[in-house]
């Protein structure tokens, strides 16, 4: 008998800006499957080039691509927590509209879900200012030159080792549909932004599930850093409701738990490029 093939999990890109977007919009439709469904999210963003790019976009795709405009402005949890809620019957990828996916980042998401049954959030490499940043820890990077390069150093990685984060961050979020199904999705009735998918992770580990870094996947970002942990009300909710979150949080960013993960990279990367070289020249892989 046949293994049957796991279906593709819907990437939903949360529009941010318009030069991002095209960037965003540009990588994927060069890295994935020619059957991924793609849902541009555009929560009401005041651009008027927006629409026009989007909707050109998904007509000249060759991915199922579908563009979805708000009426009017919610907040983040609200918007994605409304986009989840339609799309809870499999696996989904939120990806903000300012990545840059590196090639193969969603095959390799996918793998890593589907070889530990018990992950609900799985986060990306990423060069922007986050538990997840590479290679400086916490602080914005370059985007790598050649995201190619990248991928098939963090390809090299493989999923094996998985490192629990105290909560998913970085530009792409792989939500299991099981655990969104079980859990309810994001509480937008609570929280305004980050403080949503933070909360969603808490009740995930509170059920036995969990969040975790993809280790063979990159997904860069084009703009500078947007916030990567709650603050404000939300974060006051969320200390409310988990009143070990702040402490996790500490005790992560002091033990670095992804430290050797990074060395591994940048042995990884440093081989590649020493191939590389035997075959012709090649550039530094970051700026």
């Amino acid at each position: 008998m046949l293994a049957m093939t796991p279906a593709l999990p819907v990437v939903i890109v949360c529009v941010t800006s318009t030069a991002a977007l095209d960037a965003c919009l540009a990588a994927l439709d060069a890295n994935l499957p020619a059957s991924a469904a793609v849902l541009v999210a555009d929560n009401a963003n005041g651009d008027p080039r927006i629409p026009t790019l989007a909707q050109r976009w998904c007509q000249q795709t060759r991915l199922s691509a579908q563009y979805l405009r708000c009426e009017w402005p919610r907040s983040r949890a609200r918007h994605r927590g409304e986009l989840l809620a339609g799309h809870n019957q499999s696996d989904v990828v939120l990806l903000d509209g300012d990545a840059v996916p590196a090639p193969g980042w969603l095959q390799q998401l996918m793998h890593c879900a589907g070889a530990h049954p018990g992950i609900a959030t799985l986060s990306a490499w990423s060069n922007g200012n986050a538990l997840t940043s590479f290679p400086r820890f916490c602080q914005d990077n370059p985007l790598p030159e050649s995201l190619d390069s990248m991928a098939t150093a963090a390809a090299r990685l493989g999923i094996l080792e998985l490192t629990e984060l105290p909560m998913a961050q970085g530009p792409c979020l792989y939500l299991r549909g099981e655990a969104l199904r079980q859990l309810g999705g994001l509480d937008s009735d609570t929280y305004e932004a980050l403080g949503a998918e933070a909360d969603f992770c808490h009740r995930a580990a509170s059920m036995g599930w969990r969040n975790a870094l993809c280790p063979s996947a990159f997904i860069g970002r084009s703009e500078d850093s947007q916030p990567s942990e709650p603050t404000g009300e939300d974060l006051h909710r969320l200390a409310a409701r988990w009143p070990e979150h702040q402490e996790r949080f500490a005790r992560f960013l002091l033990q670095d738990p992804l430290r050797r993960l990074r060395e591994q990279l940048v042995e990884r990367i440093a081989e590649l490029a020493g191939e590389n070289q035997r075959g012709g020249p090649q550039g530094d892989l970051f700026h």
